[in-house]
């Protein structure tokens, strides 16, 4: 059942999604092995995002999605990050927004910018 359940939480991801993005993103899906997409699911289960940002002493933004707004959603567990929400647009802001997500990208990445 494999393609059933995976294709049924991509769904979820793509709520709020551009026909494109949806069309792009479950392209992608289809052309992925399944090896690797268990694979990858199953190392963002045990990766632990809030350890790898103790230490780190560099600028952090959380760009979000409205989908991205529950307990575990990285800016409710890391006091003090600054957010950027979208609206309307799914998790894959990149492709849903690209001019406005490119836009905080140059600002983020600009010398002294920040997000």
């Amino acid at each position: 059942r494999y393609r059933e359940v995976i294709t049924a939480y991509w769904e979820t991801l793509l709520s709020d999604a551009s026909e494109q993005t949806r069309r792009i993103v479950m392209a992608d899906l289809r052309r992925t092995p399944a090896a690797t997409v268990r694979f990858t699911l199953q190392a963002l289960s045990v990766f632990d995002p809030v350890a790898a940002l103790r230490g780190y002493v560099g600028r952090v933004t959380a760009a979000t999605s409205p989908i991205n707004n529950d307990t575990y959603s990285l800016h409710k567990l890391v006091p003090g990050l600054q957010v950027v929400p979208f609206a309307a647009v799914s998790h894959w802001i990149h492709l849903d927004a690209p001019a406005q997500f490119n836009a905080l990208l140059d600002k983020f990445v600009a010398p002294g910018g920040a997000a």
